[in-house]
């Protein structure tokens, strides 16, 4: 049995999550970061550049609620909408507590503001 070679990247040091982010899109921007089915079944993808937007946009939209330094809790199952989600209030002055289960049926309100700032 042979074993391959595994070659890793070199990984820039940062401090913090919104430093981390403007790495990537420096780095990488035009490079998919992310790629999901969608509900019609096509696939999407997702560049770090626009999730960086996305989740600049998403905590633009949450501080003009009047959120921007609120205790949020991020319930999803484990999909995009829930890491643009988590990452806007972990680069925040908010505080997040993450649960990874699916919400009710009937509970689309999360969905709704994250379609309306993606838009």
């Amino acid at each position: 049995m042979f074993h391959k070679k595994v070659v890793h990247a070199l990984v820039r040091p940062f401090s913090s999550i919104r430093e981390m982010l403007s790495l990537a899109v420096t780095e990488d921007g035009n490079k998919i970061a992310y790629k999901f089915k969608q509900k019609d079944g096509s696939i999407a993808e997702v560049s770090y550049r626009r999730f960086y937007n996305t989740v600049e946009a998403l905590g633009a939209a949450l501080a003009e609620m009047g959120y921007g330094k609120s205790h949020i809790a991020c319930i999803s199952e484990n999909r995009y909408d829930w890491i643009c989600a988590y990452l806007t209030v972990l680069q925040s002055a908010g505080v997040t507590r993450s649960v990874m289960v699916p919400p009710p049926k009937s509970d689309s309100s999360a969905v709704g503001v994250l379609e309306s700032v993606s838009a």
